[in-house]
Formats: C-alpha cells, structure tokens, sequence
C-alpha cells in the first residue's frame, strides 16, 4: 500500500511538474511576443506623433517603448532625444532630460550599429548643449553684474537697497528724478526720469511686498518716426551690440504682429522681442513699432524680471 501511495505521490509530482512547464512556457511566449510588439506599437506612434508636432505625446509612447523591451536603444533614443530637442526650445524644464537621454543613447548597446548619419546629428546636438550651458554660465554672472551696475537687485528687500543705495531712491540733479507711486497695498511703482518736470521717463521699478521685482529701462521713445522706422533701427542697432557685449549673445526676436482696428484709422503695431533666459531671472528686449492711423512711432525697453 505504501508503495502505492509513493508511486502515486511521484506521478502527481510528475504532472505537476509538467504543468508548471508547460504554463510557465506558454506565459514566457506570450510575453516574449508581446513586449516587442507592443514596444514597436509605441515607437510607430510616437513616430506618427511627432511627425504631425505632438512632442508630449511622442515622449509618452517613446518611454513606453523603452519600457516593453526593457531597456531603450539606439533608435528610440535617438527620436526621444530629436523630441526633447523640439520641447526644450519651448520649454527650458526639457533641457535637463535632453541632456541624461543623450547620454543614455552614447551608452545604448546597439549604438555601433546604428545608422551613422543620425549619430551625428545626436553629436551636433550634444555639442551645441555645452555651447548654451556655456553661455548659460556667462548670462548668469551678466546677469548679476548688470543688476550691481544700475543698482537694482531683483529678490532684494527695497527697505535694505534704500539703505545701501539711497541716491537710487531722491532726485538727482542731472542724472534722474524720482515720482513714486502705489499701485494697491502690496505694489508700489517708482519712476526715474531725465528732466526734472517728470519728461523723458528712463526707468520704472517694481516693488512687490516690499522687495524688488522687476525694473524697466526705456531707451528711447520716438513719437514721429520716419515711414522706415530710420531712428530705431539706428539706435536699435547700438543697443543690440552693447548687449551682446554684456550678455555674450544676442537670441533671434520673436515678432509678432498687430493689426488696429481699421475704424480708428487703421494701421499696425509690430513688437520684437529679444529674451535672455538665466536660471531665475530673465531679460527681455522689446522693441515696438507703430502706425496708427498712418502715424509711425517706436520705442525700445529693456526689462529685468523673475
């Protein structure tokens, strides 16, 4: 009987066993299956997306694809890498991600492989990132030596810059003259302007909460231009290549263009805007051209905010 029970006991192993295999095989072919298709599902769609400039999604499917096979390769992190491109020129936040992933794809296993081509592209890439972080590093230190030369330092407290810089704060006969105003119980407003009755405004200070928020300069403000716009683009000119010199380069303008309304008398107002972006502050060149009503004129400001 005992021996009985034993054979049995083997027997039942024996099955057990055997199914064990069987549905361990069966789950571990299906998977195998799966995963890399379910990977190239992903990578066609983030493919799709990016062709039509749905960068978000395209970075959604390619790190779903990463994640089916596993590990990403070559090919999925060089499209990752082209996105993250496109999202960072918008969106500074992507830059960092763009930088990890170009290293992931220097790493990638199959690189060697790869289409050579698109591997310099990515190089072209990686390059022209230490060129911005470069400059990155020189607006930053630009940044705060222009704030230590007109005196306004953002983030500081206006009470403790009245201390240290109360010239900044009263007239001074021959540099500038000072009207200050509240705007509610939290903003205040101080204006600096070249003539002693309140003509020729050259800067506005924004104080919030009682600390520094943003200071405007106004270099010039040309209320009859010339139908070419001659007197800003002279002095724009100037102004363009002392802040290359102080800010190391000078970004492509964004222009955008304004049409009046045709019952006023028509015309359009064209703003260039030049923007140095710093880690926690930014500076943004505007330079405006207008014809209202068949009248030209222009000014140009350059702002300093968080």
């Amino acid at each position: 009987m005992h021996s009985i029970v034993s054979l049995f006991m083997k027997f039942h192993s024996v099955i057990v066993l055997s199914l064990l295999v069987v549905f361990t095989g069966i789950n571990s072919v299906s998977y195998g299956q799966t995963h890399p298709l379910e990977a190239k599902a992903a990578y066609l769609l983030a493919e799709e997306s990016y062709g039509r400039g749905d960068m978000r999604a395209a970075l959604q499917y390619l790190d779903e694809a990463g994640t089916k096979l596993g590990t990403a390769n070559a090919k999925i992190l060089y499209l990752k890498i082209m996105t993250l491109k496109e999202l960072s020129a918008k969106s500074p936040s992507y830059r960092e991600q763009l930088d990890t992933t170009i290293v992931a794809f220097e790493k990638a296993p199959d690189l060697a492989d790869f289409n050579e081509e698109k591997t310099l592209e990515i190089i072209k890439i990686k390059l022209e990132r230490r060129r911005q972080k470069n400059l990155g590093d020189q607006l930053e230190q630009a940044l705060l030596d222009y704030q230590t030369k007109i005196g306004w330092v953002i983030g500081m407290r206006a009470d403790s810059l009245e201390k240290s810089r109360p010239d900044l704060f009263i007239d001074q006969p021959g540099k500038h003259y000072v009207y200050k105003t509240g705007v509610n119980r939290s903003i205040s407003l101080l204006y600096h302007y070249k003539s002693p009755n309140l003509q020729n405004l050259s800067d506005i200070i924004t104080i919030r909460d009682s600390v520094i928020s943003s200071h405007a300069h106004y270099y010039y403000d040309y209320p009859n231009e010339t139908a070419n716009f001659d007197n800003s683009l002279q002095a724009q000119a100037r102004i363009l290549d002392d802040l290359k010199n102080t800010f190391g380069h000078v970004p492509a303008p964004v222009i955008k263009t304004t049409e009046y309304d045709k019952s006023t008398g028509g015309g359009t107002l064209v703003n260039y805007t030049y923007i140095w972006q710093g880690k926690s502050l930014q500076m943004a060149l505007n330079i405006l051209h207008f014809s209202p009503g068949g009248k030209n004129g222009s000014s140009c400001v350059l702002s300093l905010y968080k």
